[in-house]
Parts: structure tokens; C-alpha cells; sequence
């Protein structure tokens, strides 16, 4: 016959058993959970990774594709060609050829290739004689330290006050030939308004609608409206012109000269 005393600690030793199995069988579960979670984690970070790379796999096909497109002569039609005698800065047509170059995604003996089949004239017989041009930062120097040019302030204001529009040039290309001009420089915005404005070859009182433009914006809006009414003042005989003033000027000399 057991002591109930002996019962006591045996029930309780057993109920400590219980509780510690089940505490661990909470732990195996929880640690069983956390390996499911680290699983699914690292399975989510492959997804991403391969994802990752299958984008920039696309991307560098894409770019693959787009450079094989163009042939050399597409090039030679987008981009200018170089002629080192000409008004063309050298700066200028660089900054063109490295954008083009960029867009395309050319490596540096592509550069370097293309660029010399750009050259014509005076910079291609430079670059001829030119023995140790093997690369395309190589073929840059050499091309800005020959064919930049350093132009002073007064070269580029006169150059503005020279150019006049032309009876077939639109208002855009007349404004981008003098801004090309002023860029050689630094020509204020308020000042080249007004190089421009004078560069049209017309009448102060039929170019009044152009002197209220403050900004190039709003001078070449102003002037696709001037080209405008003058067109339709033209049709209507309303418009000012420069050859009826002159054969008034002529005809009040003419008979100053009778009277005499």
C-alpha cells in the first residue's frame, strides 16, 4: 500500500514531466515555424534576385538590339558631320556625339570608330597624321586642344548685330540660328531679345508686338504672331512696307528738287 504522502510528489513530478514535454514540443513547433519563415524568405530574396536579373538581362537586349539597328550610315545622318573650318564648335558637336553615343550604348572602340567617319575636312587630315590615337578620351583631347576656339564678347555681339533673318526663314529657325551664336558666349537674355527683334527686317512700328517679350518664350510666341498678322495685313495692302516708304522718301526729294 503506497503512502499518500509518495502519491503526492509522484502526481506532481508527473505533472511537471507533462508541462515540460509540451513546453517543448511549443518550442519545436515555434523553432519548426521559424525555419518555415527563413525558408520562405530566402525562397522569396531567389525570386527577387532572378527577377533582378532577368530584368537587367532584358534591359542590356534591349540595348544589344538598339545598337545593332543603326548602321553607320544612320549614325552619319543623326549627328553632324565635323569639318574643322567651319562655324560648327567643336564642344558642341562632342557633346552631340557623346549623347548619341550614350543613348546607344556604344563601347570606346565604337566611339572611336564612328567618331573618325564623322570627321571630313580639315580635322580629318589632322586626325590622319595623328599616330598615337588609339582611343576615343585620346581622339577627344586632340580634337579640342586643335579646333577650340576662344572668341571674345565684341567677335560675338557683332556677329549678332550682323545676322539678319531671311525672307524664307521661320521665326524658330531665325531664333536658333542667334541663339547658336550667343552660346559661343555670354549673352544676356535681355540682349539677345533685342538682337533678335533688330535682326528682322522690318519697320519699328509694325515690330511693336515683339518688344513686350521678356523672356525667348515669349519672343518666339510673339513672333509666330507677328509673322502672322503680317501675313494676313501683306494680303489686306496694311501693312507697312519698307519699299513704299523709300519711294516716298524719293518722291518728297524729287520734287524738293523741282521746286528748286
Amino acid at each position: 500500500m503506497k503512502h499518500p504522502a509518495t502519491e503526492t510528489v509522484n502526481e506532481t513530478i508527473i505533472a511537471h514531466r507533462t508541462e515540460d514535454e509540451s513546453s517543448e514540443s511549443s518550442e519545436e513547433d515555434i523553432e519548426s515555424g521559424t525555419d518555415d519563415e527563413d525558408a520562405a524568405d530566402q525562397e522569396r530574396s531567389g525570386i527577387v534576385r532572378k527577377s533582378r536579373r532577368r530584368s537587367d538581362t532584358r534591359s542590356d537586349i534591349v540595348r544589344m538590339r538598339a545598337r545593332d539597328r543603326f548602321t553607320i550610315r544612320d549614325v552619319e545622318e543623326s549627328i553632324s558631320h565635323f569639318y574643322g573650318d567651319d562655324k560648327l564648335d567643336i564642344t558642341k558637336w562632342i557633346e552631340e556625339f557623346e549623347d548619341t553615343s550614350q543613348l546607344l550604348g556604344w563601347d570606346n572602340l565604337q566611339k572611336l570608330i564612328y567618331a573618325k567617319r564623322l570627321l571630313t575636312g580639315s580635322a580629318k587630315q589632322f586626325v590622319s597624321f595623328q599616330r598615337d590615337i588609339k582611343s576615343w578620351s585620346r581622339l577627344k583631347r586632340c580634337l579640342m586642344r586643335e579646333f577650340k576656339t576662344k572668341i571674345n564678347s565684341a567677335t560675338i555681339h557683332r556677329q549678332l548685330i550682323n545676322r539678319k533673318r531671311q525672307p524664307s526663314e521661320s521665326a524658330r529657325r531665325d531664333m536658333y540660328a542667334m541663339q547658336e551664336i550667343a552660346s559661343q558666349g555670354s549673352i544676356d537674355t535681355v540682349s539677345l531679345i533685342e538682337y533678335i527683334i533688330s535682326g528682322v527686317p522690318d519697320e519699328e512700328t509694325n515690330k511693336t508686338i515683339l518688344y513686350g517679350a521678356n523672356t525667348l518664350s515669349q519672343l518666339k510666341n510673339a513672333l509666330e504672331k507677328y509673322d502672322r498678322m503680317k501675313e494676313s495685313m501683306n494680303r489686306k495692302g496694311k501693312f507697312v512696307k519698307q519699299d513704299t516708304v523709300r519711294d516716298k522718301k524719293m518722291t518728297r526729294s524729287e520734287a524738293n528738287k523741282k521746286l528748286l
